[in-house]
């Protein structure tokens, strides 16, 4: 089961502004609407699709490293992996967006209510395999904590049509100081840290965005009233 080092519970909410479609129009309760549907997204995640089944992609990667005298060459697998903790989970940059779209040639104002999921020190578990050639087989167990990946997400309502949509995409934040920890440790795992790009996670944090969390967005957002433009600056 995963540990989640901090509350699942959305409740950081940060950097809260209006833009406005004119100097006085904003969205009505905008930012309780969006931390609203986030909070049920991540407890979808949390009890019904389950950290554990967050995966990141396989990967393999060829070994050419010099670390003092020894010069090992090969291949190393990263596969299996999981979820191991996240630190905390909170929202920031929530804001509303105005914008205009034309369809059949009748141009319609879009609503946009726009923020960032946060997912601050999220560790993957790896279990690895090395095949060098002049010591044949290594396993290990690998752990990365990736300093931040965030979730840049979108919900988009078009009056006109009564139409909802919903997009995510990711971010990721990396600190070059950090290494895979792999357990046990060895000459052989010092030397398979150099090799490790966490950059290389970056495609599956896309496709967790694409493929789950916009889903959800869109799922749990459909049956809600979308929030209420007011021209009077009143929000």
């Amino acid at each position: 089961m995963i540990k989640v080092l901090g509350s699942i519970v959305l409740i950081f909410v940060i950097s809260v502004q209006c833009q406005t479609w004119n100097s006085r129009a904003c969205l009505v309760g905008y930012s309780a609407y969006y931390t609203k549907i986030m909070q049920e997204v991540f407890t979808h995640i949390e009890r019904d699709y389950r950290w554990c089944n967050m995966k990141v992609n396989n990967r393999g990667q060829r070994v050419d490293e010099l670390l003092y005298k020894w010069h090992a060459t090969g291949t190393v697998n990263y596969t299996n992996s999981f979820v191991v903790s996240i630190e905390k989970i909170d929202l920031t940059n929530i804001v509303p967006i105005f914008g205009t779209t034309t369809v059949n040639g009748t141009q319609t104002t879009v609503q946009n209510i726009r923020g960032q999921v946060n997912l601050r020190e999220l560790t993957l578990g790896f279990d690895v395999t090395a095949n060098l050639d002049d010591s044949g087989t290594h396993r290990f167990t690998g752990e990365y904590s990736h300093l931040l990946v965030s979730f840049v997400t979108l919900i988009s309502w078009n009056s006109n049509t009564n139409e909802l949509t919903t997009t995510a995409n990711a971010v990721t934040t990396t600190s070059n100081n950090r290494r895979m920890v792999y357990k046990p440790a060895n000459n052989i795992t010092e030397m398979l840290s150099r090799g490790f790009h966490s950059r290389d996670n970056d495609d599956s944090f896309v496709r967790w965005a694409r493929d789950i969390i916009a889903p959800l967005m869109q799922e749990v957002a459909a049956p809600l009233k979308f929030p209420t433009v007011r021209f009077d600056g009143r929000c």
